[in-house]
This record gives structure tokens, C-alpha cells and sequence, in this order.
């Protein structure tokens, strides 16, 4: 699943930031995860034991409908398209599968098909993209070739899992969301709301007195952001089920950003978070690749191509040591999906001594000493 903001023109001012828990978010965030056989369980922090758990669960049924989208290019623009529509304001399932249903047959497929991620989109791309729904793809992929901001193209696996008819699409998402919800997820999100909930309230706190560009970067773990045209509002979402990965999705005037919910949030102990970030760090900086990674990071901005080229490993390879940097927080990242770059993010590594020592507590016997001495 995808990432950060694609700059589509000069920068404006800063949007209105919003910070929300989701249960919306969550149920398509762990549907999204597992429905496409492509996703790597160990690039996620909920590990391998979660997927299979969760996957040995799904009935014949709920499988046979996720099928569908086992498509990565069909569901990676489903899933993003959707999450985007909570911009408008639901946040429970309940809400969103509501919202979904009011929506005539049309604007459904424009929401699905991610009409409402262009700026400023004209009548011939609505068109176009309507037509591509009902068969005709060309139009669309031709408008599309010829725009220099499009981030991607338009993904034809898209019709094949949704149906021609945008009526019977929509009616197969709700469903879909629906039983899953209904039959695995609901007892997922009794654990998680909790969490997302005391994330949301910590990043709102820090938003009281950071810009909202400082407060991307914390809740991210080193995303880059830019205020952008056509940007008025900014949504954040904690995510427990997509960490350490960050999704995107914007709609009209909002961008929808959904970040990994930080450890203080998940334990509710400082003292575990701190035990917890020491153990991320040491991680990140245990493998020989990881660290002549962040060698290269440190001279200059690199892509995850020519990360994996400099270093000799397969382009798999490199997108899960660049999972184990970016948990740990050690990496600035901007631009799109396809042409994101990374560079060193030294803050973890200049703190990771008092990290440490506060985690052992030498860092208060230091001061008391100091202080008795005083």
C-alpha cells in the first residue's frame, strides 16, 4: 500500500489539519492486507502470525469474494480510493457502507475508480473514466499519458474485479466489507480501537503546538510534506494493522493520510515504548545492508532502485530493509508512490544514547548524582 503527497503545483498555504481514529480506515486497512497474496507479511509490524491467523479464518465465501482483488494493481487502487471517501466524514463502517449506498451508480464507480483524487478534474476525465468502467479504456488511458502529474495509469484489472456494471460494483463492495467485517474483523478491532484511539489524541496534542509539516513528519516517521494547491485540509489516521507503512488517498480538497500509530500509543506504558523504540533502532542498525544503506542515505537522497543497484539486491530485498529503516524512524522520504526518495533521518541516531540510558534508567541516576553533588 502507498504513500506520500505527489506536489501537483507551487506550495500554498498550510491546510487545516484534522487527526481522527478510524474504524472505516481499519477494517479496509486489514481487508487490503488480506486479500492480496502479493503482500509480504514480514514487511508489516504485525507479522506473519497475524496474516495467517486471520486468513485461516476467512469461510469459503469471504475468500471467494476477496479473490477478486487479489489483483495488487486493482486492489492497491481500490483500497486507496475508498479510504479516501472518509474524508466526508464517515469514520465506523456502519457510516462508510451507508455513505457508499447513497451514492448513485456513477459517483460510485468516479469514488472507486479514483475520480476524486485528480485536482480540478474536467468533464472529459469523468467521462472518460465512466467509459473505462463500462469496457473502454482507451479514452482514459490516453488523457492520462498525456499528464505530466499522473502518478500512475489507470489500473485495467480495476473492471475485471469490480464488473462492468457500476450498480453491481457497488453492491459487491458492500458486501465484501461487510462479511469481512462482520465475520473476522470486528474482534480485530475491539483490540485496536483503543490504540488508535490514544494515537489520534497524542498527535492532536503535539498538533497544539507544531506546524502541521513537523507533525507529518513525527507521525509518519520522516514523511516530507509540502502544502500543496488545490489542498485545504489535511486528515490523519492512525493505523495499528499498516504500520510501518504509510497510505494516502485524497479526495477533492482533502488529503487523507493514514500513519502507523506510535509505541507509546500501542503499550500505554513509556517505559515499554522506550524498551521498544531501543529494540527498532538495534534492529535497524544489526544488518550489514541496512547500514551501508544508511551510509548512502547520509551523502545523498537515493530511490529505492538505485538503493538495491549501489548495494546489489533484488528490489524485494531492498523494500523490506527500507521497512526495518522506516519503523525505526530513520529514514526523510518524499514524492509519489513510483519516484519516492529517501535520505538519513539522524534525529533516532542523535537521541538513541538517552533513549537507552532512560530505558535503563542511568540517565536519572546521573542527574540525582548531579544533583547531590550540586
Amino acid at each position: 500500500m502507498g504513500n506520500v503527497v505527489r506536489r501537483l503545483a507551487p506550495a500554498q498555504v498550510e491546510p487545516r489539519l484534522d487527526i481522527a481514529a478510524s474504524e472505516a480506515v481499519e477494517t479496509i486497512v486489514g481487508l487490503g492486507l488480506v486479500a492480496s497474496p502479493d503482500v509480504r507479511c514480514d514487511a508489516y509490524d504485525v507479522g506473519c502470525p497475524w496474516f495467517d491467523r486471520v486468513r485461516s479464518s476467512l469461510s469459503a465465501e469471504l475468500s471467494e469474494m476477496a479473490g477478486a482483488f487479489e489483483s495488487w494493481e486493482a486492489s492497491h487502487a481500490l483500497w486507496h480510493a475508498l479510504i479516501a471517501a472518509v474524508a466526508e466524514g464517515p469514520t465506523t463502517l456502519a457510516d462508510l457502507l451507508a455513505h457508499l449506498e447513497a451514492m448513485p451508480a456513477d459517483e460510485f464507480w468516479l469514488q472507486a475508480a479514483g475520480y476524486h483524487a485528480r485536482h480540478e478534474p474536467s468533464e472529459e476525465l469523468r467521462e472518460a473514466t465512466l467509459s473505462a468502467g463500462r469496457g473502454s479504456p482507451e479514452p482514459l488511458e490516453r488523457l492520462l499519458a498525456s499528464d505530466p502529474h499522473a502518478g500512475h495509469r489507470w489500473p485495467r484489472a480495476l473492471p475485471g474485479a469490480l464488473g462492468s456494471d457500476a450498480g453491481v460494483a457497488r453492491r459487491r463492495i458492500v458486501e465484501l466489507l461487510s462479511s469481512w467485517h462482520r465475520e473476522v474483523f470486528a474482534p480485530e478491532w475491539a483490540g485496536i480501537a483503543a490504540i488508535v484511539e490514544r494515537d489520534a489524541d497524542e498527535k492532536r496534542q503535539l498538533a497544539r503546538a507544531a506546524s502541521v509539516s513537523a507533525v507529518v513528519e513525527e507521525a509518519t516517521n520522516g514523511g516530507v510534506y509540502v502544502p500543496e494547491a488545490g489542498i485545504g485540509r489535511l486528515l490523519l489516521v492512525p493505523t495499528y494493522l499498516g504500520r510501518p507503512w504509510v497510505i494516502q488517498g485524497r479526495q477533492r480538497g482533502t488529503l487523507v493520510m493514514v500513519y502507523p500509530a506510535g509505541e507509546a500509543a500501542i503499550t500505554g506504558s513509556p517505559d515499554e515504548a522506550r524498551r521498544r523504540r531501543v529494540l527498532r533502532l538495534a534492529k535497524a542498525l544489526s544488518d550489514d545492508t541496512r547500514l551501508r544503506a544508511l551510509r548512502r542515505l547520509a551523502e545523498s537522497s537515493r530511490s529505492l532502485v538505485e538503493l538495491a543497484d549501489e548495494l546489489g539486491v533484488s528490489k524485494s530485498t531492498m523494500h523490506h530493509h527500507l521497512a526495518a529503516l522506516r519503523s525505526a524512524g530513520l529514514l526523510r522520504w518524499e514524492g509519489s508512490h513510483r519516484d519516492k526518495r529517501y535520505s538519513l533521518r539522524s534525529s533516532p541516531l542523535n537521541g538513541m544514547s538517552g533513549l537507552l540510558g532512560e530505558y535503563l534508567g542511568t540517565v536519572n541516576a546521573r542527574t540525582s548524582s548531579r544533583r547531590r553533588r550540586g
